[in-house]
């Protein structure tokens, strides 16, 4: 693996779309792996991305934990 890029995210379903769809596209060819980090959103954020993205690896919180923590993850 190349590069791991994490996303923490929060009730942000349209921006999280765009932003793994950036990400993607950016990194082309690149070896790497994106993880998403849930904190519990109410949105249907995992639902779009497990839909949309099942490449992406997902890490879905039972509550909303602070950035530090959930980095560590």
């Amino acid at each position: 693996m190349i590069l791991s890029v994490i996303i923490v995210s929060f009730n942000t379903r349209e921006l999280l779309k765009d932003c793994v769809t950036s990400v993607e596209q950016s990194l082309g060819n690149l070896e790497h792996e994106i993880i998403v980090v849930d904190n519990n959103s109410s949105d249907e954020s995992v639902a779009m991305l497990k839909k949309g993205f099942p490449q992406v690896r997902v890490i879905h919180n039972n509550d909303n934990a602070s950035f530090a923590k959930v980095n560590n993850q």
